[in-house]
């Protein structure tokens, strides 16, 4: 006999087995059904050939469950509930809807079996001919299939028409149900709203042919592939049978469409290419011949000439030279376009000219009388440029253009110089003057929340801004050195990413917007790092910043590597950045945010002319101008921080949120006022308190619930009278209650009866018995007693807290209480609500919340305060320690 969870296990797999052999053998009834409509009703004929295809499937499935259910009766040993006739009964429809199948195939097509419903044609049937047993044993062809592109539509018309159209001995309900099947996606579509049946078969296939046989659509798409062939840059074996099949394939299919004159069709291919979409439309609405040829559509094009000529289109100014104003100077010559491919040994260059302003009536040079421009004199130009410029100017010529009739202020020229950008011409800028100092470090671009500002060259000075190096410390713990720029005019403190990934500290996601100089939204930010810096040779202050992380904060400062006698003026000072006069990039941005925290503000001022030194927790930071020191661009570091998505939705869900309810209004502020009102306390010291109940409760509250008590008390006595030493430990322990009073006689029925049983386990401790009262129980139509009462707060602590605390000291103590939980009372007025038992072991809701509550009063009242009682207070023990 299997045991029991073997029995589940075989119970389950023969319902299961039960359940698939009714599904098979359903199917099989209901074609078998649809079988003997078909003589009757004709236009079933095709679906139950699709259906009748699926007799082999079902049968096997029905004889696999089938043995299932066989094999698991015998295990059960319930192998006489098996029926021998119901397969015998499956058999016989199955090879009577065969017999029904095998009559619908069409006289002479013996050799079509129900694989058509696959969509797949007989091997061993031509056409037009008898079964040929040579090909017997060829593959099956299968049925093409079409999904909408025009492209494909001539192979699939000529396959389907060889393979299935023209057989005569298939109906065209047949024909019908392969060109259903041969159908995907668009041509699927086409063909959705037309009924299925025999009449229908020539509208479907007439519908397709005028849907899909587009062939100037098709030799217009080969014609493009072919004009977006691709250039193959090297000779390789397979470049040149790619190039061969794509050309060889499209011509073929070219020549396929059998267009007149292939040529002339090509050239309009191309040429149609070119005329903007309206024009192409209105060819399309005028054309009546399949493949246009080029001379019809230059024929068009001229007479949409003509009428547009007509109607007045708008004409072209007729006086343009063609040559962009940008590049139409007067009296230079400017190089337009240079191009020098990598790797390669040319080099495209244009040259364009235009007419040169001249002041005098016989355009001659001012400067030597030659017969040519200002420009192009040998003389003029073997000058130095500061004779040039004294010269231009005394001769009060244009900087710009060198005409006479007007001032480079009002020079409507707008060429500027080649070298510069500036306005002036070109011979007359200023020489470079090499610095002092000159590296060879590449100067990057400014950054998004910078701007690079060109002041006039007279009027240039650098400005050093304040940089130090700082520790930041790393995921790791380690310190890296970062240069910093210290900047109060920025609101926010930034960090590249670079700098990011080199400490692997990872970016939280954030969406504050960020503008700088002028409004300019800084795009790309990665998010916001908290960073801890610290000086270089200090280990305090630790200042936690919060820095917003961009690809890069500026260019490199300073702009140009400065001489060294300038750092050598501050030696005597602990400088924050010891290089600042070399050029370096920026890894961080400490801003207003920190600005206050980082400086002290001492200074100390050298020279007028020099950086002010201001100190820091970094040192000491030189910020301000220098005067001799030309400054190829300005560094302006304002930076703005707007509200947050986030912030703004997290102020949008604080002024939503509705208040805090009262306590009076929730179910623990109304537990605490029903104990605070009604709990007394007796002449003897105990405690009694009311029963914190919803909603008063009436003698209908608990219906049936005597019933469920009876109940399960037959349930316990049968458990007793079967184990004599459980009945005499369950038996001792009521006589406890009453002897304790904890339990009394009952002059009259309470309205709710409490179901209780006995908990034993004898392989723990054969003499120790739990009685657990059930207050949970419910009546057949009525909730239980702690369906009625309120839960109340959570009064304990944790139990993490006590532990805790309870290791303080070095010696502890534990208490315990005998039966606490019975030591307290119930007001007279509730005790109507239990039959023979009131809450008991703490198995009644609330009753873990009243001894608490009474341990807090008590420990109140007396004469030394116990706040052990509520702090150091869990289940059933207190908890603490001692010095």
């Amino acid at each position: 006999m299997p045991e029991s969870k073997d029995i589940e296990r075989l119970t389950r797999a023969l319902e299961l087995a039960l359940a698939k052999r009714t599904t098979a053998a359903s199917q099989i009834r209901g074609i078998h059904e649809m079988a003997g409509r078909v003589t009757a009703e004709p236009e079933l004929a095709a679906a139950f050939s699709v259906n009748a295809a699926d007799l082999d499937g079902a049968w096997t499935n029905f004889r696999v469950e089938n043995d299932s259910v066989l094999d698991s009766l015998v295990r059960l040993d319930r192998a006489s509930e098996y029926s021998a006739d119901l397969p015998f009964e499956i058999r016989t429809l199955v090879n009577a809807s065969k017999a029904v199948a095998t009559s619908l195939i069409p006289k002479g097509a013996e050799a079509i079996d129900l694989s058509y419903i696959q969509n797949k044609l007989p091997p061993n049937q031509t056409i037009d001919e008898e079964p040929d047993n040579a090909f017997s044993r060829l593959p099956e062809i299968p049925l093409p299939v079409f999904d909408g592109d025009f492209r494909y539509w001539p192979t699939f018309r000529d396959s389907f028409t060889s393979l299935v159209d023209k057989r005569p001995k298939l109906s065209n309900i047949h024909k019908m149900y392969y060109l259903i099947g041969s159908l995907r996606g668009p041509a699927a579509e086409a063909a959705r709203g037309i009924p299925l049946s025999a009449d229908n078969y020539a509208l479907l296939w007439s519908t397709l042919s005028a849907r899909f046989h587009r062939p100037r659509l098709v030799a217009a798409s080969l014609i493009d592939k072919l004009l977006q062939a691709p250039t193959f840059t090297q000779e390789s074996h397979h470049d040149l049978n790619s190039f061969a099949c794509l050309f060889s394939e499209s011509m073929s299919l070219l020549s396929a469409l059998k267009i007149p004159d292939m040529g002339s069709f090509m050239m309009f291919s191309i040429a149609f290419r070119c005329l903007p979409l309206g024009t192409r439309k209105l060819f399309e609405s005028t054309i009546t011949a399949e493949y246009p040829s080029i001379t019809q559509l230059i024929e068009f094009t001229q007479s949409r000439a003509a009428l547009l000529e007509l109607v007045g289109e708008p004409r072209k100014n007729s006086g343009s030279t063609g040559i962009p104003k940008s590049v139409q100077s007067t009296g230079q010559v400017r190089k337009m376009g240079e191009r020098h491919a990598k790797g390669e040994g040319s080099r495209l260059t244009s040259l364009v000219t235009s007419k040169p302003v001249i002041s005098n009536n016989n355009n001659n040079c001012p400067c030597c009388a030659g017969p040519h421009v200002l420009a192009s004199c040998t003389r003029f130009k073997a000058w130095p440029v500061e004779e040039r410029a004294r010269w231009t100017r005394d001769k009060r010529l244009c900087y710009m253009c060198f005409s006479s009739n007007h001032w480079a202020p009002k020079c409507k020229s707008k060429t500027r110089c080649t070298d510069c950008s500036r306005r002036h011409h070109v011979l007359l800028h200023p020489p470079a003057i090499e610095p002092l100092s000159k590296t060879d470090s590449p100067s990057a671009d400014a950054s998004l929340c910078a701007a690079a500002l060109h002041p006039p060259q007279r009027d240039s000075a650098a400005v050093l801004l304040g940089t130090a190096l700082v520790h930041v410390r790393d995921c790791a713990g380690a310190w890296h050195t970062l240069r910093a720029l210290v900047d109060c005019a920025s609101q926010i403190s930034a960090v590249t990413v670079a700098s990011v990934n080199r400490l692997g500290i990872k970016p939280s996601r954030w969406t504050t917007p960020i503008s700088g100089l002028a409004g300019v939204p800084v795009l790309n930010v990665q998010g916001r790092v908290n960073l801890t810096v610290q000086p270089r040779f200090a280990t305090e202050p630790l200042l936690d910043v919060h820095a917003w992380v961009l690809p890069s904060i500026t260019g490199d400062l300073p702009r140009e590597t400065l001489p060294r006698k300038l750092l050598d003026r501050y030696s005597n000072l602990a400088l924050a950045d010891p290089a600042f006069n070399v050029t370096s990039s920026i890894d961080m941005l400490l801003g207003g945010d920190v600005y206050a925290t980082v400086m002290d503000g001492r200074k100390v001022t050298i020279d007028s002319a020099l950086p002010t030194a201001f100190s820091s927790v970094f040192g000491w930071i030189l910020i301000g101008p220098l005067a001799n020191q030309d400054a190829p661009a300005f560094q302006s570091l304002p930076v703005s921080l707007a509200v947050s998505i986030e912030s703004l939705m997290e102020q949008f869900w604080q002024v939503e949120e509705p208040a805090n309810a009262p306590a009076s209004f929730t179910a623990e502020g109304q537990c605490e006022k029903i104990f605070r009102d009604q709990v007394v306390r007796l002449p003897s010291g105990r405690f009694s308190v009311p029963l914190p109940f919803r909603a008063p409760a009436s003698a209908d509250t608990f219906q049936g619930s005597r019933k469920v008590a009876e109940r399960r008390f037959e349930l316990l006595e049968r458990k007793l009278s079967n184990n004599s030493i459980l009945k005499s430990l369950y038996t001792e322990f009521m006589a406890e209650y009453i002897a304790l009073g904890h339990m009394s006689l009952a002059s009259s029925p309470g309205s709710y009866f409490i179901p209780h049983h006995a908990i034993y386990r004898p392989e723990v401790d054969a003499n120790k018995i739990r009685v657990v009262f059930d207050a949970s129980a419910r009546g057949f139509r009525g909730p239980s007693l702690n369906d009625c009462l309120f839960p109340g707060p959570k009064l304990q602590q944790d139990l993490i807290d006590i532990l805790i605390r309870f290791r303080v000291h070095k010696h502890v103590f534990t208490t315990d209480i005998c039966k606490m939980y019975r030591q307290i009372l119930v007001l007279p007025e509730y005790r109507i609500i239990y039959y023979l038992l009131y809450y008991l072991t703490g198995c009644l809701k609330g009753a873990a919340l009243d001894v608490i509550h009474v341990l807090i009063m008590f420990g109140n009242s007396y004469k030394f305060p116990c706040p052990l009682l509520s702090s150091q207070f869990y289940q059933l023990r207190v908890v603490s320690t001692a010095l």
